[in-house]
């Protein structure tokens, strides 16, 4: 096992055509070669811009990146500031849990109402583009929102279509938390 933790993401945006205005991508770890701690990619294009990469633990945020992101998420894959935050989860995981992330120059708010019942992911090496597999239970929502400051931010979830090789049908929401995620690689024989 390589990681094990949660991601929770919140990607809003106005309208189906237009720019994104905030996006939220947390990993909440709870083991990695680096110990456990969070690490968040915040983007904010509303009346604030700004773009953080948030963490507690500097050097797990360094192994999300490698791991997680380089070539893989490409809107998160360039220079950010890196910014040292607090992290605290609130709320009812059930029906409205929220992420509070203090980097300092500004408080984040991310929250996920009324989850959808959860639903088993499994990752095959061929999916994920690397030597590893994934395992996640996945809780989506069409109802979500990210404020700023105590200003939430312009947009609302969206359809993605990035879920159909896993789960089949058709797009889901750009806002879910998945739970209980696990990163291995499998053993190469020989």
């Amino acid at each position: 096992m390589i990681w094990c933790g949660e991601h929770w993401i919140n990607y809003q945006k106005i309208g189906e055509d237009d720019k994104i205005t905030g996006m939220v991508s947390l990993y909440h770890t709870d083991y990695s070669p680096y110990g456990s701690g969070n690490t968040a990619y915040v983007i904010c294009h509303d009346e604030l811009d700004f773009e953080f990469i948030c963490t507690d633990n500097r050097p797990l945020a360094g192994f999300i990146h490698d791991e997680m992101i380089k070539n893989k998420v490409l809107h998160f894959d360039k220079k950010f500031e890196i910014v040292d935050a607090g992290f605290k989860l609130e709320g009812d995981i059930v029906s409205s849990p929220r992420w509070q992330i203090d980097c300092g120059k500004h408080i984040i708010t991310a929250v996920w109402n009324d989850p959808d019942p959860g639903i088993v992911a499994y990752r095959p090496q061929e999916i994920t583009q690397n030597d590893y597999v994934f395992f996640s239970n996945l809780f989506f929502t069409d109802s979500a929102y990210i404020e700023v400051d105590g200003r939430r931010i312009k947009g609302k979830p969206y359809g993605r279509d990035i879920w159909i090789e896993v789960l089949g049908g058709g797009e889901r929401s750009s806002c879910v938390f998945a739970l209980g995620e696990t990163m291995i690689r499998p053993q190469r024989e020989g």
